[in-house]
């Protein structure tokens, strides 16, 4: 007598197969969900960085504050709980734009900025993208996109 079907082990096997699969992608596809969110809200950063820009072509100088740049200081969306604007150094050494994350995007980023730093180079903006450098506000560098790690 033949009997068809799966053992009890061979079933045990696979289950034990399936949860180590999870295991591995569950975490890789939260880390990604992070990463899109942040994304986004790059999307709007990449509007206010025009803003900036746009100034700096027409003034020759970058904007003292938020509201000389056009920035809506209060604008906040579903990944961003506020930005601000700042201008360091002298003269026009640099502006920075920062954008900090709302608890939407993780627990993890929550309240933890992105930092949009502009640097005057003849006659236009190099603009950089990074963290806060103080490690309890530093985003984790895998959340953050390619160009800004």
């Amino acid at each position: 007598m033949k009997i068809k079907g799966f053992t009890l082990i061979e079933l045990m096997i696979a289950i034990a197969i399936v949860g180590i699969l999870l295991s591995l992608a569950i975490p890789t596809y939260q880390d990604y969900t992070v990463r899109a969110k942040i994304s986004e809200a790059m999307n709007v950063a990449s509007a206010l960085k025009v803003m900036v820009s746009e100034y700096y072509i027409t003034m020759a100088k970058l904007p003292d504050d938020a509201d000389t740049a056009g920035i809506d200081t209060t604008f906040s969306s579903e990944y961003i709980s506020a930005i601000d604007y700042l201008k360091e150094g002298d003269e026009d050494s640099k502006a920075i734009i920062k954008l900090t994350l709302s608890e939407n995007v993780s627990q993890e980023v929550a309240g933890k900025a992105l930092l949009l730093t502009a640097i005057p180079k003849t006659g236009s903006l190099h603009w950089l993208c990074g963290r806060e450098q103080e490690a309890s506000q530093a985003i984790d560098l895998k959340y953050l996109p390619s160009n800004c790690r």
